[in-house]
């Protein structure tokens, strides 16, 4: 008396159809492709903008340039952070349109007791 491994497997709960239609790659493709380096060029540009603030001859006294550069760092701070947030959502918006254009799927339909339709 052995074990079957089909007795065990784990089968997915929706029925997969066939394609009806195919769906040619579009925008989310090229985005979702760009995401890497749109993130690191807009992290290299925050970056490059505190350097220039640190190499930039200001005038005036040390500690007022010292406050300003300390509320642009803060800036750029929350720049970096809107960008990583932006380009987060955008690969988000990139998989969920993968998704819808993805195979459709439907679960096994079962009788529901209080549905609609009169008993017959």
């Amino acid at each position: 008396m052995g074990f079957d491994a089909a007795d065990f497997a784990y089968t997915f709960p929706m029925k997969k159809h066939p394609p009806d239609r195919k769906y040619p790659p579009g925008l989310e493709w090229s985005l979702f492709r760009k995401i890497p380096l749109l993130t690191l060029t807009g992290f290299l540009v925050i970056g490059a903008l505190a350097l220039v603030a640190r190499i930039w001859p200001w005038a005036g006294d040390a500690k007022s340039i010292a406050d300003l550069i300390q509320r642009l760092d803060f800036a750029l701070i929350g720049a970096g952070i809107f960008h990583l947030t932006v380009m987060f959502t955008l690969a988000i918006g990139c998989v969920v349109v993968l998704i819808m254009k993805g195979p459709r799927y439907s679960a096994d339909s079962y009788p529901v007791s209080d549905s609609e339709r009169p008993k017959s």
